[in-house]
């Protein structure tokens, strides 16, 4: 430990740092973050703890440590940092760096590169998607059509009997031709779709983005996750409603966003501070 250099100037400028990094951080990772930091005195800004250490301290499991400050470091709010010991060179102790905001930014822009870079690699794929998507419009525009030839045939009694053709008017109309709200992601539509009309999944997702925003919830798998945990609870109190297991939801929309807050108070940490 003695070969590393302070990463910080002062504590102040760590626990700073940390409370800046605090604003962005789910509740297990404020939690284990923070046990670093306090374990980060004697050269400010180094901590060497075992995984079972943190957990014993934390009371969480220890693979819940680990994927946590995994999760910690391709965020680029700490760095871990592999040590050797002995002639034969065999991996010594593990070291978490507390990452000067400076940092921090250097890594979040190597990542935001990585990301481009993938990016390229599937833009075939995305333009596929896009074909499949105007084939959903092709579709649609296509059962307008049909509808509109069937009120011309529905006004010519002499050429088409009325009462089949009322039928058949609506048997298209009710089809299940969807069309996916381009603002929604693939994964919550997917799980949306068997329970909500598409303008319902709309709604629900703008609903569930307002309740994020307004928390400093701002990535697309928090997104996600949040959401679809919303709609599972929210179709099976519906479940339970139907079955006579509980009672009534007055107001679908307003349970919704009890779950969506509920969520977010018991998994995401949110900072109010100012900095």
């Amino acid at each position: 430990m003695n070969d590393f250099d302070n990463n910080f100037e002062t504590i102040i400028a760590m626990d700073r740092t940390v409370e800046r990094y605090n604003r962005y951080l789910k509740k297990t990772e404020y939690l284990i973050l923070n046990v670093l930091k306090q374990h980060s005195l004697k050269i400010i800004g180094y901590s060497h703890l075992k995984l079972q250490t943190i957990a014993d301290l934390l009371h969480i499991s220890k693979k819940t440590v680990y994927r946590t400050l995994k999760n910690l470091d391709e965020k680029g709010y700490i760095t871990k940092i592999h040590t050797v010991s002995g002639k034969r060179k065999n991996n010594g102790a593990l070291v978490f760096r507390i990452n000067t905001y400076t940092q921090y930014e250097v890594i979040r822009e190597k990542n935001v590169h990585a990301k481009m870079s993938t990016l390229n690699q599937v833009i075939k794929t995305g333009k596929e998607l896009s074909q499949q998507a105007l084939q959903h419009v092709h579709a649609k525009q296509e059962t307008i059509f049909f509808l509109n030839l069937l009120n011309i045939f529905l006004s010519n009694r002499k050429r088409l009997n009325k009462t089949h053709s009322k039928v058949l008017y609506h048997n298209i109309k009710n089809s299940d031709i969807r069309v996916k709200p381009m603002e929604v992601p693939d994964a919550i539509y997917n799980v949306a779709k068997p329970f909500f009309s598409d303008e319902e999944i709309l709604s629900l997702y703008k609903t569930m983005l307002k309740e994020t925003i307004s928390n400093n919830i701002y990535d697309t798998e928090n997104h996600i996750e949040i959401m679809i945990y919303a709609i599972k609870s929210l179709v099976k109190a519906k479940k339970k409603e139907f079955n006579g297991l509980a009672s009534k939801i007055k107001n679908d929309r307003a349970y919704y966003i009890g779950i969506l807050r509920e969520y977010i108070g018991q998994h995401y940490f949110v900072y109010n501070a100012v900095i």
